[in-house]
């Protein structure tokens, strides 16, 4: 444990030279058969676990494991089998290393990736992004901007996509009509519902209301699918604002549907928050028994007290987090003909 420690200290990132380490130790010693009985147990261990090799499982609080009793007990009574010495370090090893592995297991992705492999997708994003810049200097009456770099790095991009877009229901109604595409007449609608948590989440819906005002979620969808669709022919005009009470109705319809639609978003999201809370105070418990067993009192101390503070800091955070806070605007409202 130790000379692997030293090694880290040495031969870390930003060394520019190749590292050589010799280590010495006294043939026909107590001290050589201890170290050559604990390695053979070490790697059978790991090879029954499934880990390649050991100075990774040591450079972690696995390694506070206590070996001097095993060493004074073997140069005290040096005619007592070594073996019988290092069993109880046999075991607790085994113990910590399969916790290891349960906190291990616990923090992978349940996503299959496999699953994904030869599933295409048509959505060109560079295309999407070209055409972004291309709609918002037309609609300001500039030419085209041309970008030598059509990614989500770029920073005129970026700002484009961070934008709060609310529509101004005060403005002039856009009517629109989609050639070869059979519609009600009434108004379509794109709301933002945003929950504010620990990170900010936003969910897009697209809603249609006729003009008798009744909802039509699945006729929202199919609108805004043909709005995107590049084959698709729209004709538009514009008419003059809409009037307080119509506003009212569009308003009333819409947050009625959206309220279920939060409802299980917020749900989605505190069970995320929870399960990646469970797995964490796992871990940090399990930091936190690793440290009890130190054998130096003073570092012992110092460790605890650091992991028990991270474990407080997490939970006043955890508090504030699950605190979800929606908001609801317009992004946009057009009408239907």
């Amino acid at each position: 444990m130790k000379i692997e420690q030293r090694i880290g200290r040495i031969d870390r990132i930003g060394q520019k030279n190749d590292v050589y380490v010799y280590n010495f130790i006294l043939a026909d010693t107590v001290e050589n058969r201890v170290k050559k009985v604990l390695e053979t147990k070490l790697q059978t261990i790991l090879a029954e676990l499934g880990i390649d090799k050991y100075s990774d499982v040591l450079d972690t609080e696995i390694s506070d494991i206590n070996y001097t009793k095993a060493y004074m007990d073997s140069i005290i009574y040096p005619s007592i089998d070594i073996e019988n010495n290092v069993r109880d370090i046999e075991q607790d090893f085994k113990i910590q290393i399969e916790n290891a592995n349960k906190i291990k297991n616990l923090m992978k992705e349940s996503k299959q990736l496999e699953n994904l492999v030869g599933k295409e997708n048509i959505f060109d994003i560079d295309t999407a992004l070209s055409q972004m810049i291309a709609y918002f200097e037309n609609s300001k009456g500039n030419n085209i901007l041309a970008l030598d770099d059509y990614s989500l790095e770029n920073p005129i991009i970026n700002e484009h996509i961070n934008k709060n877009i609310v529509y101004n229901i005060n403005s002039v109604v856009l009517n629109i009509a989609i050639q070869d595409f059979s519609n009600e007449k009434g108004y379509f609608i794109i709301w933002s519902l945003t929950l504010f948590s620990d990170k900010k989440y936003t969910k897009y819906i697209p809603l249609f209301i006729n003009d008798s005002y009744i909802l039509r979620p699945l006729a929202g969808q199919k609108i805004w699918d043909a709005i995107l669709n590049n084959n698709k022919i729209i004709i538009s005009s514009q008419s003059d604002p809409l009037n307080s009470k119509t506003w009212e109705h569009l308003e009333k319809q819409s947050m009625e549907y959206i309220h279920n639609i939060f409802i299980e978003n917020k749900k989605i999201i505190e069970d995320k928050n929870e399960e990646n809370y469970n797995k964490y105070m796992y871990v940090i418990n399990a930091r936190l028994e690793a440290a009890e067993n130190i054998g130096i009192d003073h570092i012992k101390k110092h460790k605890v007290h650091s992991i028990i503070r991270e474990r407080e800091e997490y939970q006043r955070n955890y508090s504030l987090i699950n605190k979800i806070i929606p908001d609801l605007s317009p992004v946009l409202m057009v009408r239907m003909e």
